[in-house]
């Protein structure tokens, strides 16, 4: 027996890209694509917030935009993954503020609470910031990478913008749970 084909009830990630395609159809044209593109995201994550996030907001953006007139060439799958990496990449620099914020708050903890019995505690802001610059550089040059070993085939571009969705996403993810989780 062949089994029916999976409708959008029964694929909760086909569920989740049809409900914010019409979201993103809906939201005013003031915003502007890149910020509209961010907005979908974060509704996404705290949608889908405490599930895999990863698995059912990565490709809202980029899915619809390769479904559409041109999405399926190498030039379209580029640019609708670049699209969707600029947008986690907005998520992510709206993230930022928030983030230093609780690591100060956390050295100002530290500060009037120190039980550290004399031992040096690195500030939690220095080594926040001191972080993402490390993950900057890792996540330019594995994408680097990944663009390196096509050679000269027309894919490498495709596979440099899915790098960067892939890893700036995650990141993404790892910092929502931070500021969701306290942590």
């Amino acid at each position: 027996m062949i089994d029916p084909p999976p409708t959008l009830a029964t694929r909760p990630k086909a569920l989740l890209v049809a409900v914010f395609a019409l979201l993103l159809a809906a939201l005013p044209a003031q915003a502007g694509p890149l910020q509209d593109d961010a907005d979908a995201l974060e509704s996404c994550m705290i949608t889908a917030w405490p599930r895999d996030v990863l698995a059912l907001c990565t490709g809202i953006v980029s899915d619809p935009c390769q479904a559409g007139p041109g999405g399926s060439s190498t030039r379209g799958m580029n640019q609708c993954l670049a699209r969707e990496a600029d947008a986690w990449d907005a998520v992510l620099n709206r993230q930022w503020p928030r983030l230093m914020t609780r690591a100060r708050e956390v050295d100002a903890t530290n500060q009037t609470t120190d039980n550290s019995g004399g031992l040096a505690l690195d500030s939690a802001a220095e080594t926040l910031r001191g972080a993402q610059r490390a993950w900057i550089v890792f996540r330019d040059a594995e994408c680097r990478h990944n663009y390196a070993i096509w050679g000269m085939g027309s894919f490498r571009t495709v596979a440099h913008s899915a790098c960067r969705l892939a890893l700036t996403a995650r990141r993404v993810v790892d910092f929502h749970a931070r500021l969701v989780t306290g942590g």
